[in-house]
């Protein structure tokens, strides 16, 4: 494999282990009321750049790493998102309702059972986070087994 191709690779694998990590750091501070704005929170699939990394270099990667490694990787990826969505439009339906509501600036209270799906769906959350990382330390041990081009 060319070195500078390999580089690349190494270089985005460990970009996208921290970009993962900081997501599933913000939707935690989402749950716990730390952070407020979901705009920046709750990503689409198709808007986020892991998706779109796996989107653009498919051929490479499954070149690479072989179609079941990224297939995988793929599908985790996409229930993470799903697990997410989940999460958001619960934390979402907390708007204010009505006009006075509105008008006033009250915010319907999340009930202790939309809690509990919160915290079910965080846990989906978490356990497909770990899958992730996963696929990604054994992409990093395949790209540093690969040798170099002279």
């Amino acid at each position: 494999m060319n070195k500078d191709t390999k580089r690349k690779l190494q270089e985005e694998i460990k970009y996208f282990q921290s970009y993962h990590a900081n997501s599933i750091k913000n939707i935690e501070f989402l749950v716990s009321n730390i952070v407020k704005d979901q705009k920046k929170t709750c990503i689409a699939l198709t808007d986020c750049d892991l998706y779109k990394w796996l989107e653009e270099n498919k051929i490479l990667l499954n070149q690479v790493f072989g179609p079941g490694g990224i297939g995988y990787l793929y599908d985790e990826h996409k229930e993470w998102h799903i697990e997410s969505e989940k999460i958001c439009t619960i934390l979402a339906n907390d708007t204010p309702k009505g006009f006075t509501a509105k008008l006033f600036g009250k915010k319907r209270k999340i009930t202790p059972e939309e809690m509990d799906k919160v915290k079910f769906h965080l846990y989906e959350l978490q356990e497909h986070t770990k899958q992730i990382n996963n696929r990604f330390v054994k992409m990093e041990r395949r790209i540093n087994a690969i040798p170099d081009d002279s």
